[in-house]
Formats: C-alpha cells, structure tokens, sequence
C-alpha cells in the first residue's frame, strides 16, 4: 500500500511539474501590453491594454492622432494612419481601463501618457460605443518577428519596435529619418512631391537654424523660392512658433524663444515681420506670416528671432480631483482681508467699497475657496522664468514672488463673458510634497531657490490666503470654471494640453460645486 501511495504521488508530482511548464510556454504579459482586435487585418482594431491580469478597452473620449500614433508605434508599426472612435472595430472589452488619454507623441508606450488613472472612468465613457481604435501604417521593413498576429489580433512582446526615447539623444537620427519618410508618404498619398509638400498658396518657406554653439540652438534663417536667406523679426516671437521652428529640425521640444541676437544676424534682411503658430504644426511654412514688404518694419535690428531646443522638459498637470473636492464658500469681513487686497486678490468693487464707505471694514465679501494642486510629471524640474535677483518682495505676505502668475482662474457665463476672475502668483513655488524615493530641493523658506522638482507637487490648500476667487457681485447661477497653470507660456513644458481645466460651476447663493472637470487644449487659441 505505502509502494502505490508512493508512486501515486510522484505521479502528482509531475503532472503538476508539466502543467506548470506547460503554463510557462504560453504569452506573459505585462501591465501596459497593447493588442488589436476586430479589425479585418492585423495592422487595425479596438485598442486593447493589459492591467491587473486582465484585458481592457480605452474610451474614446478626448482620443487623437497622437494617442494612436503611440499605440502603432508600440505595436511595432511605422505610424498610425487613422484614430478610430466609437467602436468601430467593435467593444473589444467590457472593461475600460483608459479614458482622456493625452499623448504628447513621443512616449514609448501608452501606458506613458497622461490619463486620470487606471479604470477611473468619467461621465459618458459607460456603455459598448465608446471604445478607441487605431488603424496603422506598416513599415515596409517590419520583421516578422516583432508582432504575434492570430486572426486580425495583434500583441506586443518583448522584441516589439518602439518609438524614439526623450532620454536616448542617439537616437535623434532615427527620429529624423522616420520624420523625412512620414513627409514622403504624406507626399505620395496626396500626389505631391516631397521637396514642396506645403499646404499654402505662398511659395515653400525653408528654414534652418545658424550661428548656435551647438545643433539644438541658433537663429532663424528663412528663404522662399528665389530669393535669398534672411531672418526673423523677434519682436512678436514666441515659445509657441519655438515649439515649431524646433519640431522641423528635428528637435523634440523648444526650451525658449529668443527674441534678440544672442546669435547673431541682426545685419541680415528680415523677410518677416511675424510669424504666428499656434504650436501644433509642424512647419513654419503652415503658421500665419507678415512679410515686411507689405508696410511693416522690425522696430530694431537687434531683434532677431532664435531657439533653443531641448529633449527634456518639465510638465505641469493640475490635479483634478483636489480642485472638485476642495470646492467652499467662506464669508470674510473686509477688514481680514486688507493684505488680499493689496495683492489684487479680490474684485475692483471691494476697492471701491473701502473707498467710499465709513463701514467699509464690516463689509463682507463672498469667496470661493478651493486647492490648488498642481504635479510636475515631465522629464526636468520647473523653474520659475524670472532671475532671483528680480524676484519681487511684498511686505504684507512676507514672501517673494517668484513669477507674476503661476495660476489664473476664470468664472464664464454661458455667452463666454468673464464675470469673475482670480490668480495665484508664485509667492512659495515649492516641493510640498513628493512621490516616494523623491528627495525635496526646492523650499521657500526665506530667500532658497524655488522651483518644482520631477515627481513632485506644488499644493495651495483652500485655507490659504488669495487661494480663491472673489464671487461676492456674482448671482446664483450656473457657470463654468476655468484653471490655468502657466498660462502666459513664459516657462516651457513638455505638454501644453494639460494646463487647462474646464469646469462646470453650480452657485446656488448658500452652496457652490465643481464637477466634470476636464483638460482643454492651450494652444487651440
């Protein structure tokens, strides 16, 4: 009896050993692995993404090209040629483990891009018509290897191709060889040649970048067909045609506007008076120009348009949720709130109260509180654009201020009138709190340096002083509320499309709400 129990457990024994192996030799995946399905070829479908140990779809809310782009590139493919919306390939899953996606285009997968969080869905992503696609474009070159197709099902593995890398600047070559073919495609689907790929009227705008120590800076040189080089008034120059200027040579990010001849040129003949770009293009030659031909002259010769570029750059997300749940009414005697008021924290008609009324100090004044959390989540801490020594001392805070506005914040009525408006300018831009592992370097305290480090966040708490707008002339009503971190662009960023918050406002006179709040692009204006 103890010889068959013996050998009925070895028997046990290797069965389990075999099944184990056998488990081994199937696909592991791991958290962030992408999959297409639904699509009749194996370069298309319903983005999948693996979580948890489990398979989830991605609503389509706020889903772009760029979004799609990082999804085909992780795959393995060339690009993506379409970004597909509701359901097109169908459901995919029943889970949704994405929605508000924000790619900047240069993450290595999608896991990488900004999103409220893991499952965190908000309203209008329920239901089986809202999942995201993709169609890709393949390389023509794309080994077999570097995708496992099963029926128009497409899974990432190990050995998958991924885009360019921020942190690897070797790779900026590869970077402008696959930017040179995508303009060749581009060329070949729209029957054009690539040596003129434009989308003006004008004559092809060719730019190139001179006079700099090294291959991320210089001025700004333009020539159109026929005529000579020549350069760039920098009198309306800015971080947002930098951001252009920088992405047509091949350079990931504009690191700052140069509005004088710190390289040079100001001998040169200035084709252009400005050139205006909302910062998403990818030409010079598709932004708005002024010739100065036609009347308009560069106030000096000194002002000549220049970039720096860079690979690595802060980005600043606001926190959504803290702004939602912070939200409160406070009424406060006028008399507290005389330091508010020389700091322009409420509104002009409190001014006028104190000017014209014995009683001005028991006049109450309405205020909405709320937090103001703001997170650096780029590559490169953020630094205030000021110099130290032009930092601003107010007496009645005893701080400095580091920038003239870090956060402005808007009450809109239905007709897009602002009826109300706040500000937080940097008076403690600071590490007040960081992810683990994340040393502080920044603190207020004093005259040291602020600023605010990777991985970590800048908190203003609804108690804090001028953490608030004034709504004591506003009737109850319902409104929308916006937020925006760095609005003026003085200090570069990775991504631009997360500093704006769009809100809905609920004031009933006694109570007031926040809610569906949602990222709006910076550079839609």
């Amino acid at each position: 009896m103890n010889i068959h129990n013996c050998l009925f457990s070895c028997m046990c024994f290797l069965v389990a050993v075999c099944v184990t192996l056998g488990r081994r030799r199937g696909p592991r995946f791991r958290s962030g692995d992408l999959r297409l399905v639904g699509g009749q070829e194996n370069h298309e479908g319903t983005v999948l993404i693996y979580h948890r140990h489990a398979w989830g779809a991605i609503c389509d809310k706020e889903w772009d090209f760029k979004d799609a782009d990082v999804v085909c590139k992780q795959l393995g493919f060339l690009e993506a040629y379409k970004a597909a919306y509701g359901s097109q390939f169908g459901r995919g899953a029943s889970r949704k483990w994405m929605t508000n996606v924000r790619c900047s285009g240069y993450e290595d997968k999608l896991k990488y891009c900004m999103f409220p969080g893991w499952g965190r869905m908000r309203r209008g992503c329920y239901g089986s018509s809202r999942s995201a696609g993709v169609v890709c474009r393949p390389h023509p070159t794309t080994p077999a290897s570097t995708t496992t197709t099963t029926r128009a099902t497409t899974t990432t593995t190990t050995k998958s191709t991924t885009p360019i890398n921020r942190k690897d600047l070797k790779k900026h070559q590869l970077y402008l060889l696959d930017r040179d073919y995508r303009l060749q495609q581009q060329a070949q689907l729209q029957g054009d040649d690539p040596a003129v790929l434009t989308n003006s009227s004008e004559p092809r705008l060719l730019m190139r970048m001179v006079g700099g120590r090294y291959d991320w800076e210089g001025r700004i040189e333009v020539k159109e067909e026929h005529r000579e080089w020549g350069s760039v008034c920098g009198e309306k120059w800015s971080i947002r045609e930098a951001m252009v200027a920088c992405r047509e040579i091949g350079q990931p990010y504009a690191k700052q506007a140069l509005q004088v001849n710190y390289f040079g040129g100001e001998h040169l003949h200035k084709h252009y008076y400005q050139i205006k770009c909302k910062g998403r293009e990818s030409r010079l030659d598709q932004c708005e120009k002024i010739r100065t031909d036609v009347g308009v002259t560069c106030s000096k010769s000194i002002l000549v348009a220049g970039i720096v570029c860079t690979y690595r750059l802060p980005d600043l997300i606001p926190d959504l949720e803290v702004l939602e749940e912070s939200v409160r009414l406070a009424d406060r005697p006028l008399y507290y709130l005389q330091c508010a008021m020389e700091e322009n924290c409420l509104a002009e008609s409190a001014t006028v109260v104190r000017n014209t009324s014995k009683n001005w100090h028991a006049h109450n004044r309405r205020l909405l509180r709320f937090s103001t959390v703001v997170h650096n989540e780029g590559l490169e801490d953020f630094r205030p654009y000021r110099a130290k020594s032009a930092w601003e001392w107010h007496e009645c805070h005893m701080h400095y201020h580091s920038m003239e506005v870090f956060a402005h914040y808007d009450i809109i009525d239905e007709n897009g009138n602002r009826l109300a408006e706040g500000m937080k300018a940097s008076f403690c831009l600071e590490d007040s709190a960081c992810q683990d592992g994340v040393v502080p370097k920044f603190d207020c305290v004093g005259f040291r340096d602020q600023g605010l480090s990777v991985n970590c966040s800048d908190n203003y708490m609804y108690d804090i002083d001028c953490q608030w707008i004034d709504i004591t002339d506003i009737k109850p009503g319902q409104y929308i509320f916006k937020m925006e971190v760095n609005p003026t662009l003085l200090v570069a960023e990775s991504d631009f499309d997360n500093n704006v918050a769009s809100c809905e406002l609920w004031y009933s006179g006694y109570n007031a709400r926040i809610f569906n709040c949602e990222f709006e692009s910076l550079l839609s204006d």
